[in-house]
């Protein structure tokens, strides 16, 4: 028996648009320049915090915990209004089918995005129960 572990944000699913809408709107929130797009991509796959830090160095710890709750809030609002939808890469959803298929892999999940966030796309796109583990 084989386990297939995917991540998803940059993996799986496309959400680089979401992401970089979701920490223009905190940084404009807290009044700061907005980082460029190469920079806010470079902080994919760290706590909402850390990416703050690395983003705004010069910033107090408060300034960073106010940053990630305007991107959590941010991120939110554009789902709620269907805004930058996070969709599969092209060949991944016949890559996790053929994988599906096969009697000797089970597939999972480890991914630092939020329950919440993979419960969403795992909704979306319609993997329930796909997943032994996330």
């Amino acid at each position: 028996m084989k386990l297939a572990i995917f991540d998803v944000d940059g993996t799986l699913v496309d959400s680089s648009a979401m992401i970089t809408a979701s920490l223009t709107a905190a940084f404009a929130a807290e009044g700061l320049a907005v980082p460029e797009r190469t920079r806010m991509m470079s902080i994919v796959g760290l706590s909402l915090v850390d990416a703050m830090k690395v983003l705004a160095p010069e910033e107090e710890l408060t300034t960073h915990e106010r940053l990630a709750a305007a991107y959590k809030q941010a991120f939110w609002q554009h789902r709620e209004r269907g805004e930058h939808t996070e969709e599969l890469f092209r060949g991944a959803l016949e890559l996790l089918e053929a994988l599906r298929a096969r009697q000797d892999v089970v597939l999972g999940i480890a991914t630092g995005k939020s329950r919440r966030g993979v419960a969403h796309l795992i909704e979306k796109h319609g993997f329930g129960g796909w997943f032994a583990t996330v």
